[in-house]
Parts: C-alpha cells; structure tokens; sequence
C-alpha cells in the first residue's frame, strides 16, 4: 500500500490522499479551497474510484475533475452526494459570477452524480486488494470515515475531519 497526499497537507483545504496496490488507485477526497482566486489541490493521476468523507467545499469541490477527466466512481453516504452536489452546482455558479475560472463544467457535475454509489454506516467496498469500510464520523451529517485495509493486513483510516 502506497499512501501519498494531492493537498490538504500543510493547510486546511484541498485535501486529497491516494492509495495505490500494483493495479490499483483509489482517492479519499478531492476538495478546493474556496478564496479569491479559488485553490485547487495537485492534479491527480487516472484513479479507480474516489471516497468521499463529507459535503465540505475542502473536501468535496473537486470531485467533478476526476468524474469527467477518468470516469472515476465516487462513493460516499446518501446526505453527502445529495448536499455535495448542490454545493458543486453552487461554485459553478459562484465562479462564473466571481469571473474565476474552475477546472470542470456542468457535464461533470452531471456525471458526478450518475457516478455515485451510496455506501452506508458499516458496508464495505472490495476493490482489487483493497477492503474499504464506511464508519460515522460524527462530523456533520452523513459524514464518513474509511477503514482501507489490504489483503496482507495493512490498515489505514482515514477520517475527513476529525
């Protein structure tokens, strides 16, 4: 298991961290930073399916990218998509407004939603060698921590906001 970091790491906002295996590649958030200009956080390689912890901007606000640039599924509580998705058709709206420009447009947002797979409290995900566990957070409504482990035992547990 390869762990590595696309933001969030030395500033509250757009978080992102990687898992890799071999043939592999999941996300656990992919969030902007809302200012004036917007942050975005690096751009990742191709990657299979991305976690979402909670219907944050930080967390959340960059998910159409990897929808409409690899067709990534995206998986996070009920609350979470249905709030995420007003939130992303919100910074659209905001940008153009504002005059900034934001990396994806109206199709991706679109694709986002038909992308997602609701994961409830205690259900698992089993992605090449990685298990991926849905736990409460406790942070705001619907939000989800991830318990990965690989198949030789590894574990890693990823929170969001905690």
């Amino acid at each position: 298991m390869k762990i590595g970091f696309a933001g969030g790491t030395d500033a509250v906002g757009s978080l992102g961290m990687m898992v890799e295996s071999t043939d592999n590649r999941l996300l656990f958030d992919y969030g902007l930073t809302p200012a004036k200009p917007p942050k975005y956080p690096m751009k990742v390689p191709p990657i299979d399916s991305l976690f979402i912890t909670h219907s944050h901007l930080d967390h959340v606000g960059m998910s159409p990218y990897v929808c409409g640039e690899y067709g990534s599924t995206i998986w996070g509580s009920e609350v979470t998509l249905e709030v995420g998705m007003v939130l992303l058709h919100d910074s659209l709206k905001i940008s153009k407004f504002e005059g900034w420009s934001i990396p994806y447009d109206i199709h991706d947002v679109r694709r986002f939603s038909e992308e997602s797979t609701i994961i409830r409290y205690g259900d698992k995900a089993h992605l090449g060698p990685f298990n991926i566990k849905a736990y409460d957070a406790g942070h705001i409504p619907g939000s989800t921590m991830y318990m990965i482990q690989e198949n030789e035992g590894k574990k890693v547990l990823f929170t969001g906001d905690i």
